[in-house]
This record gives structure tokens, sequence and C-alpha cells, in this order.
């Protein structure tokens, strides 16, 4: 009858790191670069939004009216956000529709600032478009 002997468990730093294999051939460099240039492309697709935020978020807000406009910009921007999340999905609610129907549905107090202004403007008439698109659609 063979015994066999139980060896302790290893120590973490004995154990060897597997070495990456470097392959000569191009097929994975044309991988890594085309999934370098999707990586880009869909980062570029999200600027403008992104260029809104950030407008919103550096804009000074010494009165009320400005703090409601920016209030509405953004949550605007959520909910379209999260329309497009769910149109990607194909999980979309009428429920999401009906809060940004509603959210247009409201005036807009108006103020002094005309770059705010100019920007709210964009971001409903998009949201007025995306609604427009989808509701043609179906």
């Amino acid at each position: 009858m063979e015994v066999f002997k139980i060896n302790k468990p290893k120590e973490l730093s004995e154990l060897k790191k597997k070495k990456k294999v470097n392959l000569s051939s191009g097929f994975s460099t044309l991988l890594a670069s085309e999934a370098d240039e999707k990586e880009e492309v869909a980062r570029a697709a999200n600027t403008s939004a992104v260029s809104s935020l950030f407008f919103l978020q550096e804009a000074d807000l010494p009165d009320i009216s400005r703090q409601q406009n920016f209030a509405r910009g953004e949550d605007l921007l959520a909910k379209l956000k999260e329309f497009k999340d769910s149109l990607l999905s194909g999980n979309i609610s009428k429920d999401k529709l009906e809060e940004i129907k509603a959210k247009l549905s409201f005036e807009r107090v108006k103020t002094e600032d005309k770059k705010l202004e100019a920007l709210l403007d964009e971001i409903e008439l998009r949201a007025h478009v995306e609604l427009a698109k989808y509701e043609s659609n179906n």
C-alpha cells in the first residue's frame, strides 16, 4: 500500500505568475487597434451631453430662477439618458415617456442669462425631437 504525502499549501509569493505570451502575428495588434477605435467613437458620441452638463455645473447661480432652470436642465438630461438606455435595452416604459412630457409641459422661468436660456432651448428641443421620433415609429 502506498501512502501519499500531504504538503502544506504554498505561500502566495512562491506561486509563479503566468507570463503573457507576446504573439508576433499582426492579428492580435489588429484586434487591439480596432478595439481602441471603437472606444474613441463611443466616447466622441456623448461629448455634447457631457459638455452641456459641464456648462450647467459651472454656471454661477445667484438667483432662484436660474437655480430652477439649472435643475430643470439637469433633470431633462437625466430623463433623456434614461430614455436612451431604455431604447437600447428594448424596455421602454410609458411612464418614462410621460415623465419627459410632463417636464416639457411646465413653462420654465425666464432668466437674464442668454447662455443658460440657449442651452435649455437645445435640451428641450432634443427632448421634443426624441419623443416625436419614438412616437412616429410606434
